[in-house]
């Protein structure tokens, strides 16, 4: 694990809202601007969005890499506490305002902490935070943790492990349409996510073995209708490891596991019901 203590690019989108908070956590080979079109919905429904780049991502320290003849990566543990320090500065930034609405919304967000929605490999990130963190609701989309009909290639991915050297997973990556795409996308933003980052993010994501954590809330889950593990399934592998009275299920119909761009509509629907299920959940 690097041992640089990062700096953490992140940003507040509808600052002047005070809305309920949420903060949005990408998944792998993906930077804050994966949430784009869904974080502008969600401000002019008057919620308040922070998103950031993890660490090796977009602008945030490039810490992953070789050093001393071995790879080093930041662990599930250092992007949790990346996340906790995206929370404390955002925080900080409204208590540091001057107004007393600014000052009260800052302390309400580290004393409660934020709605967190974690997507893919974001979501090992964020099962992780809450084992120590604060937050008042959690919604997962698509979480790479506890796929069943993913197991047999993930046991295969680690039979290979050897294979996959960082070197070698550059390469492959090299040629993939996705990182073609994301580097087009790096470029308009002037950001640069380092492939050793993403190779460690997907080491810390599948190393990672949650403990169990007491939800007092209901959890909202958002799966795709042909990804590897379907939403019970999902449900039932980190409701093993996430104690919840209920889980609030969304399904969209008709995709499989990167759907963050082709159902930002339906995403922004599900995230905006489930906020308000938590809203009158406090009311009741």
């Amino acid at each position: 694990m690097a041992q640089e203590k990062p700096e953490i690019n992140y940003q507040i989108y509808g600052r002047k809202n005070l809305g309920t908070p949420i903060l949005v956590i990408p998944g792998l080979m993906s930077d804050l601007h994966a949430f784009d079109g869904i974080s502008s919905s969600l401000v002019e429904r008057g919620y308040t969005v922070v998103a950031y780049d993890p660490p090796d991502h977009g602008k945030s320290s490039k810490l992953s890499g070789f050093r001393d003849g071995r790879f080093r990566f930041v662990s599930i543990e250092g992007q949790a506490n990346a996340l906790e320090h995206v929370i404390r500065g955002a925080a900080k930034e409204y208590v540091g305002a001057g107004s007393a609405s600014h000052k009260g919304y800052g302390k309400d967000l580290l004393d409660n902490g934020p709605v967190i929605v974690g997507h893919s490999a974001g979501a090992a990130t964020a099962m992780k935070y809450l084992e120590t963190g604060k937050s008042r609701g959690l919604m997962l989309i698509a979480p790479v943790y506890g796929l069943s009909k993913a197991r047999p290639l993930i046991g295969l991915l680690r039979k290979c492990a050897p294979f996959f050297t960082p070197e070698r997973f550059r390469l492959l990556f090299s040629i993939s349409p996705r990182l073609s795409n994301q580097e087009k996308r790096e470029r308009r933003h002037g950001s640069k996510t380092d492939t050793d980052g993403v190779y460690g993010m997907f080491e810390a994501a599948h190393a990672y073995k949650p403990r169990v954590v007491e939800c007092p809330y209901p959890v909202g889950l958002v799966c795709g209708e042909h990804e590897v593990g379907i939403a019970k399934e999902q449900q039932e592998a980190i409701g093993r490891f996430i104690k919840t009275p209920k889980f609030q299920e969304y399904l969209m119909e008709g995709v499989s596991h990167n759907f963050l761009k082709s159902r930002r509509r339906e995403i922004v629907e599900s995230i905006d019901n489930y906020c308000n299920l938590l809203d009158r959940g406090k009311a009741q």
